[in-house]
């Protein structure tokens, strides 16, 4: 799969969060569903999905998504407990510091 650029999940999670004109309850529900939708594409245990998080607590949607947010957190820190960290060389300085800072804040 190709890289998609950081502020590209940002922007379709963005253009979800926005207001919803006149009380549309089904337009809202239809928006949280798409997000739950880019969720579940964004890949367990991938930088995708750490972003994905960290622009849902920017946009301060989060607490739509938390047993969504659990399950990633989940895996990411069973990658890196049992995976051996150490041999995901791979990871940018980004990617750990996203990650470590998600897992501490969830407890």
């Amino acid at each position: 799969m190709g890289q998609l650029p950081d502020n590209y999940i940002f922007l379709d999670i963005k253009c979800m969060a926005m207001p919803v004109q006149g009380g549309s309850e089904g337009l809202h529900e239809w928006r949280l569903e798409e997000a739950r939708h880019l969720i579940e594409k964004a890949g367990k245990g991938s930088l995708e999905s750490l972003v994905m998080v960290d622009a849902l607590q920017r946009l301060g949607i989060a607490y739509h998504f938390e047993e969504e947010t659990q399950i990633l957190l989940q895996e990411q820190l069973h990658i890196s407990t049992y995976d051996g960290h150490p041999s995901r060389s791979s990871n940018s300085l980004y990617e750990a510091a996203l990650c470590f800072r998600h897992l501490r804040q969830e407890g």
